[in-house]
């Protein structure tokens, strides 16, 4: 992934920390294929935009902070 991507990822974790930011994908609609990455083909590509932020985080911004996040803002289901 590129140094511009990595810049941006360290600069907002400087001002939330790591464990409030997420990666996500808009490739079903939102933004497109066109606007997306050059490495970033499909949503099994989305691995790759973990090589951007320290290998410490890269689960939680991946994926755990997103489950973190949905979990306590969704209404829960009994």
């Amino acid at each position: 992934m590129n140094d511009h991507w990595k810049r941006h990822a360290t600069y907002i974790a400087s001002m939330t920390g790591w464990d409030h930011l997420g990666i996500g994908s808009d490739l079903d609609g939102g933004l497109g294929l066109e606007e997306s990455p050059r490495e970033i083909n499909t949503v099994a590509d989305l691995y790759k935009a973990g090589s951007v932020v320290p290998a410490d985080v890269s689960e939680a911004v991946l994926s755990t902070n997103w489950l973190r996040f949905l979990r306590s803002s969704l209404p829960q289901v009994s």
